[in-house]
């Protein structure tokens, strides 16, 4: 829960982001340590940002200081620690060591800027305002040290959010952007055109229209594509970016290009935009008298879009026989929303209460009997998805005795955060916690359902017989989660096993889940209203028992069923006592592999396990899941029904492991379960096995390009009023083949720069092979820009192997000398000659040709001559080299070998042979050598350095005058921790230029 200081604002959810126009912003997370970090002075608004001073930071510590909802967890030393730590996962140059004392608690930092180091101790952080200071200092010498390029202000925002992160999940520190957002998801109401849009195979896609707006009244249609706004191409845009071009102030226009299936080509639509109001309720009538109301979200407009609901419902007279309020999967939101809804269905007692400073300082809030609709029996749907404000009223709801609820546990946050506005950015801070009535919190477990659903499905492919374990951890599974001395240890009244077919399993969490739900959950909801008609929850309970265990049974025979077609014995045994079982895990190799050999990624693999059952009385409902470190083997589920004494029961179960899975090592658990109640240590420790994964060989991509304006003047250079090709030539440099290479180009340099076709797919490309790639664009004569800046991605989809590159394009004048088609045979008489992109020395160069090679000369520009670097090339010209450097040739043939072409970007090679020779061990560490290859001229840092989870165990820098440009040799022993340790080397020259490994080694033996 959230508030705000002017208004009691609840919740952390941030449900919408968009809009007219968009359920979700595309951040590209591309998981750790593989952000490549912008290149950006170390300036701000007034000139310089001076780290050193941390403005920020202080006024954060300075909130915690005065408001923190509890002063004993906060920890300075361990919130330097966690500051720096998230710094150097940030940045590369960074590097921090931990030294601890003998009670694990830090000591003294050593802090690393690439070849500088200082230490740093921790022994007098012992407050608050001590760490405001060692912090300073620290800063300061990081700003000292790290190089020009480096984004001090993100550093300073890292760092906040690393310190925070100490304290719990919903203390953060958020940037301007995701802060505006924030206030527009509260209000729910902005300018726009009514549409929800994403980003589909990079085309802007229209997802759905909502009706009564501009984008209704015009026509637009779900599945078209907006291909331009105002005058810039939508290709490859950034999602956010089109959010912000679409939306506006009321009355103001847009013209947006539509593209439709059946269509020849673009319409352009001139759309007026209008205040949309966001609609957080839905409702319908699902028959016999029963209503149905969906809370998306708790938003500024909720208590009155309920409100508009339930009057629909209720119109001409109409009698509720019952409602069904679905909460699932709504986040959160406004307080005071949630307060009001709560208030329309009960009429007298607490609702919530708010508890501060240890529990000494309340607040509570009370139902007022006004309004109130207490008379219709009530159910109340819940999932993990219903956190904060949604809880607050399914709590207000069952404690006060006015509703039943149905469902899983809900997410377990029952804290309090105030929105601190600090300039444009703002600080989320937990400053209490709230009570359910009867002082109960749920934090960190939730509101428990009266009636617990276990959704079941059976499939040989797919088995679901036991909730996932993360799925049922909510609030409790995050780091750093708060505590509460007010929880009680509540068990649903009934359990109720439904069976889904794969169709209705499917059926929630589309994309866009706004519609009203027919699904199998709400139609129990409403029989069970019908048969249990009692306004009071506990009466209702008892009316409902018939019913539910009825269902139960019936329930219960189709998965006996379902089962019994798979050869399964589901039924249960009359036995008592607890079954003694022995199991053991087998791995079967693909098909001609040997027994015991190392799988790889890509194989399908055949998991095998046998059950024994040791004891005297039967074992029943015997089902059991995998637990691992490999996510397509982890909760896989086995059944093996009943088990007579003395027999043994076997199930296979087949695991696809994907191409891009990295090297890895792990151990395999067997989990047993009899019914749905885990057997733990009666289980024998046979049903475990190691396992040992080797990658496939990674793909790695160069690549060259140039400008191709046969359309223009032909002169290979970007001249402002042209439309010209971008040829990239991109080369599979690594040792292993890509699957599905797709490049992309993305416009940078704003609308006078337009990109008519901007993805290109190559698919598979062999190691070693090149494939040629033509975008299209065009510069219009506005540009202001002295370069054309655009955004180049090659990405192999299938390994998820990625390069990115930023190409700045020079514009030349337009009184160049343009290009006239030729045809004769030139000679270099004295090289090496470069020949660049274009008829300027400006432009890249994209290959070194040698004395003696013969080159068909196909264009002349002024002193400059197009030539072909390669037999049969189909482009006008390859490459640009001086006039003045070839000799005309009569009766020669063409020589091309003397051609050395030039990439422009490769990003570095890592040669790391002992990687993966050892992924299971028992050993403390490992030696990891090996050895980086950079391709890049010049004087641009470089780097090698590897994390272990997120601890930066090595460091190494190079790129200096002496010593080989080319390669750096690095050798270390990494310490292991007991269990799964993920590894990951990165090598890096300079910003963007990045080649990472990932591999995970899995240690045997236990923690001491």
């Amino acid at each position: 829960m959230m508030i705000d200081p002017r208004r009691h604002l609840l919740g952390a959810a941030c449900f919408l982001l968009g809009a007219v126009l968009v359920l979700s912003y595309d951040f590209e997370d591309r998981g750790r340590h593989l952000d490549t970090p912008s290149a950006m002075a170390k300036t701000d608004r007034a000139g310089v940002y001076d780290l050193s001073k941390a403005r920020m930071l202080m006024r954060v510590v300075g909130h915690i200081r005065s408001h923190y909802v509890d002063p004993d967890r906060v920890d300075p030393r361990q919130m330097a620690t966690a500051a720096l730590q998230a710094v150097q996962t940030k940045v590369p140059e960074v590097r921090v060591v931990v030294d601890r004392d003998g009670r694990g608690r830090p000591k003294r930092l050593e802090v690393s800027v690439a070849e500088a180091t200082r230490e740093f101790a921790l022994d007098r952080v012992g407050d608050l305002y001590e760490l405001n200071w060692k912090l300073m200092d620290v800063f300061d010498f990081l700003e000292r040290n790290l190089p020009v390029t480096a984004d001090l202000e993100d550093i300073e925002y890292t760092a906040t959010n690393g310190l925070l992160s100490t304290l719990d999940p919903h203390s953060v520190l958020i940037t301007p952007q995701a802060y505006r957002e924030m206030q527009l998801g509260t209000q729910g109401r902005f300018g726009g055109l009514g549409i929800v849009v994403s980003v589909r195979e990079g085309l802007l896609t229209v997802m759905s229209v909502m009706d009564g707006t501009p984008a209704a009244r015009a026509g637009l249609l779900s599945g078209d594509q907006i291909a331009r706004i105002g005058e810039e191409s939508t290709i490859n845009m950034a999602l956010g970016e089109a959010v912000n071009r679409l939306r506006g102030e009321p009355g103001t226009s847009i013209a947006v290009w539509i593209k439709r299936k059946g269509w020849t080509e673009a319409k352009p639509y001139t759309l007026t935009r209008e205040e949309i109001r966001l609609r957080s309720v839905v409702h319908d009538d699902l028959g016999q008298g029963i209503g149905y109301v969906k809370i998306r979200n708790f938003q500024g407009n909720t208590a009155d879009d309920l409100e508009e609901a339930l009057t629909k419902l209720m119109a001409g007279g109409r009698k509720l026989n019952g409602l069904v309020l679905d909460l699932r999967d709504n986040p959160g939101g406004l307080l005071d929303q949630a307060i009001r809804v709560s208030d329309r269905f009960i009429s007298d007692g607490t609702l919530v209460t708010t508890v501060r400073e240890r529990g000494k300082e309340r607040e509570e809030r009370h139902a007022t009997r006004a309004g109130t609709l207490d008379d219709v029996p009530m159910v109340v749907l819940v999932n993990r998805g219903s956190a904060s404000a949604s809880e607050i009223v399914a709590g207000a709801l069952k404690h006060d005795e006015r509703a039943l609820i149905i469902g899983t546990t809900s997410f377990g946050k029952g804290s309090v955060q105030v929105v601190y506005q600090l300039d444009d950015a703002a600080l989320k801070l937990t400053i209490a916690q709230y009570l359910t009535p009867g002082d109960i919190s749920i934090q960190s477990v939730g509101i428990v359902p009266d009636v617990e659903i276990d959704a079941l499905s059976v499939d040989a492919g797919h088995l679901n017989l036991h909730a996932d374990e993360q799925d049922l951890r909510g609030e409790a599974g995050l780091d750093s989660h708060l505590e509460s001395k007010k929880i009680t240890d509540v068990k649903p009244s009934v359990r109720l096993e439904l069976l889904q077919t794969e169709a209705e399993a499917e059926a929630r969490g589309g994309e866009e889940d706004d519609a009203p739900s027919h699904d199998t959950l709400t139609m129990l909801a409403r029989d069970l209203l019908v048969a249990a008609p009692a306004v009071g929850r506990r009466q209702a309970l008892v009316q409902a028992k018939g019913f539910l265990d009825a269902r139960q049974a019936a329930e219960d025979q189709r998965v006996v069923t379902a089962l019994g077609a798979l050869g399964v014995d589901w039924q249960r045994a009359t036995g008592k006592g607890t079954p003694k079982l022995r199991a053991e895990l087998t791995l079967v190799p693909p098909e001609g592999r040997p027994a015991g050999a190392r799988i790889r990624a890509g194989d399908t693999v055949t998991i095998r396990a046998t059950v024994r059952n040791e004891g005297r009385t039967p074992a029943s409902r015997i089902h059991g899941v995998l637990h691992s470190g490999i996510g397509p083997i982890a909760g896989r589920e086995l059944v093996f029904g009943r088990i007579e004494p003395g027999a043994q029961a076997t199930w296979s179960t087949e695991i696809a492991l994907p191409r891009s899975l990295a090297a890895q090592g792990d151990a395999v658990r067997l989990e047993l379960f009899s019914d749905d109640r885990s057997l733990g240590e009666d289980a024998d420790d046979q049903a475990r096995l190691m396992v040992e994964m080797d990658s496939q060989p990674e793909p790695r991509f160069s690549y060259s390009a140039r400008v191709v304006d046969a359309q223009g003047s032909g002169d290979g250079l970007v001249q402002r009023g042209e439309r010209f090709d971008l040829v990239v030539d991109v080369t599979n440099v690594g040792e292993g083949d890509a699957d599905d290479v797709l490049l992309t180009v993305k416009n940078e340099s704003g609308e006078a720069v337009f990109i008519e076709r901007g993805r290109e797919r190559v698919g598979k490309l062999a190691a070693g092979a090149s494939a040629r790639t033509r975008f299209r664009l065009s510069v219009k004569p506005t540009l202001k820009s002295q370069d054309v800046q655009l955004l180049l991605r090659i990405v192999d989809q299938g390994l998820r192997e990625w390069t990115e590159d930023s190409l700045s394009l020079p514009v030349f004048p337009q009184e160049f000398p343009p290009g006239v088609k030729s045809r004769w045979l030139g000679e270099v008489a004295a090289g090496p000659v470069a020949a660049h992109a274009g008829a300027h020395r400006e432009t890249d160069v994209v290959a070194q040709v040698s004395a003696g090679a013969v080159l068909p000369v196909v264009t002349v520009a002024g002193d400059w001559a197009g030539v072909a670097l390669e037999a049969n090339d189909g482009d006008e010209a390859t490459g640009w080299v001086p006039l003045s450097s070839l000799t005309r040739r009569e009766g020669v043939a063409a020589r091309y070998a003397g051609v050395q072409v030039v990439p422009r970007h490769e990003p570095p090679a890592l040669g790391i042979p002992n990687a993966h020779r050892t992924l299971v061990t028992s050993d403390a560490s490992l030696d990891l050598a090996g050895t980086a290859r950079f391709a890049g001229e010049g004087p641009g840092r470089r780097y090698v350095y590897v994390y272990r989870g997120n601890d930066k165990v090595f460091f190494k820098a190079g790129g200096g005058a002496e010593g080989p440009r080319d390669a750096m040799d690095f050798a270390t022993s990494i310490p292991l921790e007991p269990g799964r340790n993920e590894l990951v080397v990165v090598a890096r020259e300079g910003d963007e230029d990045v080649t990472r490994h990932s591999f995970a080694v899995f240690r045997t033996g236990k923690a001491k």
